[in-house]
């Protein structure tokens, strides 16, 4: 067995009974991670090659506004900045590769990427346009808001209220981008649903919240220090995959989530099971009314709205 070609022939160990949900769920997690670590770099290489036209159009605005003497410092980032929103289209083709691996399932690393990425590119770039207002317009508000509470506590009010929409919009992404590439509803659907998924899996959240900061933090640390030999770690650290490595444990752990509410209540009815279907492990709970006829039904991978004509059982693969 090697790092890149693991032996999935060879017998584990098992898990004792007197181990909980949770340590197993963990155990998994890092045996799926070794397993698609090699295809993980891979796809993280791809993700890193889409994400170079909108570092260099960052780059060309930021040198442009300089040049011209642009005197606002909040105009200069928010122009500078906008083209990261664009990373969001990359970001769903990163997403539905990971997404598959976390679930063991197949994908073709170079082809269901650039598939996907054109299939939900409006979408996503919908989603990281809100992203980036919301981010950008909460960040300079909690500055200002901190700023102003030295003279007046009561700015901690309005200041804290922002940190509270800025956290649930934080955990939200870990389920929109899945969404996005996983069900066929409309971006305001899936945007309340984000809501939800971060009031229902706030723990879960927060803890991916932690692991995630904590990895990113790193990187950016090590690329923003200003000697050469710690620029190159932060460099090594997102060519061998953290950004991959990143979605895949968002959706290693969130994906269960979306199974329990959105797609379990859609196979109570008898619908005949694929491989995006509920498994066992998925920690799902089951449907109360489930002689109901659903509104969506499951299908190739995603869920569409229940139609009267067939046609909503047809795939374009």
């Amino acid at each position: 067995m090697s790092l890149f070609k693991p032996d999935y022939s060879k017998p584990g160990a098992g898990v004792s009974k007197e181990e909980g949900p949770q340590k197993r769920w963990i155990l998994q997690f890092f045996e799926s991670l070794w397993a698609h670590l090699g295809r993980l770099v891979m796809v993280n290489a791809v993700f890193l090659l889409f994400c170079v036209p909108a570092v260099a159009v960052m780059a060309i605005i930021n040198f442009t506004l300089q040049d011209i003497g642009m005197k606002s410092a909040i105009i200069m980032n928010f122009l500078s900045l906008l083209p990261l929103s664009m990373l969001a289209i990359p970001i769903g083709g990163l997403t539905y590769v990971t997404r598959n691996m976390a679930r063991d399932e197949h994908a073709f690393i170079w082809y269901d990427f650039v598939k996907n990425m054109k299939k939900n590119w409006k979408q996503n770039a919908i989603h990281g346009l809100l992203t980036f207002l919301v981010t950008f317009c909460c960040t300079y508000a909690i500055i200002f808001y901190v700023d102003k509470s030295h003279t007046n506590w009561l700015y901690f009010v309005p200041c804290a209220l922002i940190v509270i929409v800025l956290v649930a919009f934080v955990f939200a992404q870990f389920y929109i981008p899945t969404m996005i590439v996983t069900f066929d509803l409309p971006y305001k659907n899936i945007l309340i649903n984000g809501f939800s998924f971060a009031i229902l899996g706030f723990m879960r959240n927060f803890w991916l919240a932690v692991a995630s900061g904590l990895i990113w933090i790193g990187i950016l640390g090590y690329l923003l220090d200003s000697t050469g030999e710690t620029i190159g770690m932060g460099l090594l650290g997102l060519i061998l995959g953290f950004p991959a490595v990143t979605s895949f444990m968002i959706n290693f752990f969130a994906y269960p989530l979306l199974v329990e509410y959105m797609i379990k209540p859609q196979y109570e009815n008898g619908e005949e099971e694929n491989n995006n279907g509920p498994r066992e492990g998925d920690f799902y709970k089951p449907l109360e009314n489930a002689d109901e006829e659903p509104e969506y039904v499951f299908v190739n991978g995603r869920l569409v709205r229940r139609t009267e004509s067939e046609q909503v059982f047809t795939d374009d693969v």
